[in-house]
């Protein structure tokens, strides 16, 4: 699910677009003192690198993996699964 159709998408450094790895809904976990309590958080990792978006020279440079928090959900955007 990406939120806000408006923004781009988290793309690797090879300008591959990266799948959703994992995502947190605020909204569905209990409070946690420091955390939102809205709004998701979603981590992508690109598909091409074999250590899932590690830079081993430098850790906080995110060429193969985004961490993106989206505080205000675009309602009329959603994504259902069965």
């Amino acid at each position: 699910m990406w939120p806000n159709p408006w923004e781009s998408y988290p793309k690797d450094q090879l300008g591959f677009m990266m799948p959703l790895f994992a995502q947190i809904n605020w909204a569905d976990v209990p409070s946690l003192a420091g955390f939102p309590n809205r709004g998701v958080t979603q981590f992508y990792v690109s598909a091409v690198d074999d250590i899932f978006g590690i830079n081993i020279e430098d850790r906080s440079e995110p060429k193969n993996f985004r961490v993106v928090y989206h505080e205000n959900l675009n309602q009329g955007y959603q994504v259902t699964y069965e």
